[in-house]
């Protein structure tokens, strides 16, 4: 997650939103290394250009932010809520937010909160949890404000390997 979050900063720096930052879009490389990938509903923030008109949804539901899923205009933030809906969902096994059908999983991630990570799987830092939820806060003011900000609280809980 760490190097998905070094991919993000570096298209985020460079003007690009993703718009569609899931597992199956975190390819790894040869050596081991997470590569982020399929761009294909990028936009470029500073022109405004999009594939998709104001109001329309893009991305994939179960990791798309509130304001993604009700077609506003979205910012770095979406992504990195997207980065925590993913990371919440490595964590226990199960996306954040599932439900019987596509109407209902788009609901509660517009409305609900996720059932806390302590309770799906016990032993997490307390650090960690924060985290994640401040990751997947329903107001996007409330997320971290870049995603070099969320990869520098995340680097701690990282595996080093030798």
């Amino acid at each position: 997650m760490v190097q998905t979050l070094d991919g993000l900063a570096a298209v985020h720096e460079v003007g690009v939103l993703h718009r569609d930052v899931k597992p199956a879009n975190c390819l790894l490389d040869f050596v081991g290394g997470v590569r982020l990938g399929d761009f294909g509903l990028a936009r470029l923030r500073a022109s405004g250009a999009t594939i998709t008109s104001l109001g329309a949804s893009v991305g994939t539901p179960l990791y798309a932010a509130p304001e993604q899923l009700r077609g506003e205009r979205v910012d770095g933030r979406a992504d990195i809520y997207s980065v925590g809906a993913m990371l919440y969902a490595l964590t226990c096994g199960v996306p954040a937010f599932h439900g019987r059908s596509l109407t209902a999983t788009v609901i509660a991630i517009e409305r609900e909160a996720p059932e806390p990570l302590e309770q799906r799987r016990e032993h997490l830092p307390a650090e960690f949890v924060a985290l994640v939820a401040r990751a997947m806060a329903k107001r996007r003011d409330e997320r971290f404000a870049s995603a070099r900000e969320f990869r520098e609280a995340l680097a701690p809980f990282a595996r080093r390997q030798s």
